[in-house]
This record gives C-alpha cells, structure tokens and sequence, in this order.
C-alpha cells in the first residue's frame, strides 16, 4: 500500500502549533499510529500554495492509496472551510477532495466568517520485523475499508478552535482516543466521537463554545477508515 502524510501548520502566533505537528508526527510512526515512515510524512509550516500544490500534484500523479492530512492553525469559514496557509495566501478544503481514493482530513482550525477572526486576532495578545508486521497490518486495514474521504473539523460552523500551549484542544483529544490501549483498532468515528466530548467539556469549562464536527459515510464498522491499531 502507498500511503502519504501531509501536516501543515500555521504559526500564526499560536503557541501549540509545533507541538500539534511533532505529536501527530510521532503518533503516525508509533506502532499504534501504524509505524509511518519519515520518509512518507510531510510537514510544511506557513507554507506558500505553491509548495501545497507541490505535495497535491504529487499525491495525485502518485496513486496513493491513502492520504492522511492535518491542518493546524487559523482558518474561517466562507461557504466552505478556508485554511491560512501564510499571512496572505490560502486553501479551501474542497481542493483536497478526490487525491486519493481513501482520505482523512482532520481541519483544527476555526469555522467563523473572515470578520471575525479578524476581529478575534486583533483582540489577541498571544524492533524491525514488528515495525513492519504492524505496517501491514494497519495497510491491510486501511485497504479494507471502502474507499471514501472522512472530514473532522475541530469546531462547527461559527465557532472558534481553541489553542493552549500544550497544543489545539481538539486534536489533542483526537490523538488521546486514539493512542487509547483498550481496543485493538480505533476507528476514526470512534476517535471522534470521544474527541467531541471531551472537547465541548473543555471549551464549557474555560467559558467557550467548540463543538467537533464531522462529514463521514455511515458505514459498518469494518468498512471504515481507522486512526490506530494496537
């Protein structure tokens, strides 16, 4: 199976954008991540649309088999998700549609209208052999599942995406499910739904609003994309 890895993030002034990025990375190479290799994860901080188009026209003309992309840092919300790649540059997310036959795209960004933001950023002062037998054992799983692209958005329409200096508050409960020992595979739904909850707990605590959001097909569980193996 070939597989690719695209983690982008946008520093903006962010204090856990690194830290979302470094613990994704060492997540996908774990054994429970399904023991990616360096060689097949991709990072880009503030990148320009021309380095993204790079990686796109490359996973596209590749034929990879599945994609996994992280989106990390400010975004809005204009008729769809709208992702700042730098200080002047974006991407909308329907421009990841259709790389790959199977996708997971994990968007931990905000969902408000862009005169929002602006007014919320300008308001802020801030051992071998089983390596490769796990491999194939994610691989086969991955295959497995129909083909499809799966969309977690940290927030829902009009909300914001918390940061903390430990990293976003949602995915760091995404990645917490899913490096969870208690099952043998974590489905992303299940990842998710976990995620959600414990998210909108910590947003209510600190006085906010997040509420995870998600576009999946409704699937039997053996047909749906996993997060993580044990």
């Amino acid at each position: 199976m070939k597989r690719s890895a695209l983690l982008i993030g946008n520093t903006g002034g962010l204090e856990g954008i690194g830290v979302d990025i470094e613990r994704t990375r060492r997540f996908l190479m774990s054994p429970r991540g399904g023991q990616w290799k360096d060689s097949e994860i991709t990072e880009l901080f503030d990148p320009s649309k021309k380095q993204v188009d790079q990686v796109f026209r490359s996973i596209s003309s590749g034929r990879v088999d599945y994609f996994f992309f992280l989106f990390t840092g400010h975004g809005c919300h204009y008729g769809q998700t709208e992702l700042s790649l730098n200080d002047h540059e974006t991407l909308h997310e329907s421009e990841l549609n259709s790389l790959a036959d199977r996708q997971l795209s994990i968007f931990d960004c905000c969902r408000v209208e862009r005169s929002i933001v602006s007014e919320a950023l300008e308001a802020r002062a801030i051992t071998l052999d089983s390596v490769d037998i796990t491999r194939r054992r994610y691989e086969d799983r991955i295959m497995q599942a129909a083909k499809q692209h799966v969309k977690l958005y940290a927030c829902s329409i009009g909300e914001f995406s918390y940061d903390s200096p430990k990293g976003a508050i949602y995915l760091t409960n995404l990645l917490s499910a899913a490096e969870s020992v208690s099952k043998d595979i974590i489905t992303v739904e299940e990842a998710h739904s976990a995620a959600r909850v414990q998210t909108i707990a910590d947003a209510t605590r600190n006085g906010n609003k997040q509420t995870p959001a998600a576009v999946q097909p409704k699937l039997p569980r053996d047909m749906q994309l996993i997060l993580s193996i044990k």
